[in-house]
């Protein structure tokens, strides 16, 4: 059989980690026979999300499908049209958003893989709850499920879905564009920070998922400890305002800096000498892989599939989640045992290269993709 256009469907509202893992993907399947395209679901006809814009840059194609939020069945229908009047007869959703728009209408001869990016689960509120149930129904009609790590299948297994159906496929980094050897200084002087100074970094959106608040803590207690300790933390979101007053409140202006969205991530890597992810819920982050390819030690909380990737002492350290004093007693640690930090980012980047490559994560799809396509039968033409 020819190639296969394979259409990846993702309603988003910035560029965090799926965002990466998707664009990745993409890049990576350009040289296979499975050609992508990027669908973007968005609300509006004026609204371009940063990940088209990013798949532009990088000459992905860009599909957009517009509609109007909540269950849509005109939607879905649109999306299928668009589908089988392009003879694409393969998608892959991304998130609750296409899940569920695709499971209220019949497909025909279009299969359909889902990868589940993780669930914020204790840390949701009462919409987010509701969106995981009706997609964890939703997931039970695709052709195929695959989870970015073993942590986010128990998951859905304990949602219901069948352990039989699910796939582990690991997230994957472009490796050549992770590779930090040492500080950079111009990075630091960017960001206003002294050379000799300790410099912790932190990436991710500013969302209660993510922890941060129990880092800033951390630093406070830190503080007289490391005089020197400084904290910059990459990325947005909507407790940009809450960690601002947080981090007025512990007296710590001087001394931590919430830098915003970064790109290149690598060149932010660049600046730290120590990474740590603070999270109270992950699937398989990006922020950490990419840390690690940078030859960054790493800190990082023993939720979802965060220890698949540390072993505690060998490439990493791990720590519980939302434990100020024991963030703060990990940092006073790696400042205090730079021979051992050394060791553990040699290790965690040979990790990286051995089994989270972009290469390996889209070999692995391209198995899914194939597996599909020996189910499609003949077109069945438009939907009318």
């Amino acid at each position: 059989m020819a190639g296969t256009q394979v259409l990846h469907l993702i309603d988003s509202a910035g560029m965090y980690g799926a965002e990466r893992v998707i664009l990745t993907l993409l890049e990576e399947l350009q040289g296979t026979s499975f050609r992508g395209i990027l669908g973007c679901i968005r609300e509006s006809s004026s609204e371009v999300p940063v990940i088209a814009e990013e798949a532009v840059k990088r000459g992905l194609d860009v599909e957009f499908f517009t509609m109007k939020r909540g269950l849509n069945v005109w939607g879905a229908m649109q999306i299928l049209r668009y589908a089988r009047s392009n003879d694409i007869r393969i998608l892959h959703t991304h998130g609750y958003k296409p899940n569920i728009l695709l499971s209220t209408v019949p497909r025909g001869g279009i299969r359909v893989v889902s990868t589940v990016h993780g669930w914020a689960k204790r840390t949701a509120g009462l919409k987010a709850r509701i969106y995981e149930i009706l997609d964890a129904l939703c997931l039970r009609r695709m052709d195929r499920i695959v989870a970015v790590s073993g942590a986010v299948r128990d998951d859905l297994v304990k949602r219901g879905i069948c352990q039989d159906a699910v796939a582990v496929i690991y997230n994957g980094l472009p490796l050549e564009s992770y590779d930090c050897h040492a500080t950079d200084p111009g990075v630091r002087s960017e960001f206003g920070l002294a050379q000799d100074a300790f410099v912790i970094g932190a990436v991710g959106r500013l969302a209660s998922v993510k922890g941060f608040e129990y880092l800033i803590d951390a630093m406070a207690l830190v503080r007289g400890d490391i005089p020197n300790c400084r904290l910059i933390v990459a990325g947005d979101g909507p407790l940009r305002e809450d960690l601002t007053r947080r981090i007025a409140v512990n007296g710590l202006t001087p001394h931590v800096q919430l830098v915003g969205y970064q790109d290149p991530i690598a060149r932010f890597f660049s600046a730290i000498d120590l990474f740590v992810m603070p999270s109270l819920s992950e699937g398989l982050p990006m922020a950490l892989l990419e840390a690690m390819a940078c030859r960054k030690p790493v800190i990082a909380s023993s939720v979802g599939g965060i220890p698949e990737v540390i072993t505690d002492g060998k490439s990493g350290v791990l720590m519980m989640p939302a434990d100020s004093a024991q963030v703060a007693d990990k940092i006073r640690f790696a400042y205090c045992n730079p021979r051992i930090m050394a060791t553990l980012k040699v290790q965690a980047r040979s990790l990286v290269e051995s089994e989270f490559s972009s290469a390996t994560m889209a070999e692995r799809y391209v198995s899914e993709y194939s597996e599909l396509r020996g189910m499609l039968g003949p077109g069945t033409g438009l939907i009318r």
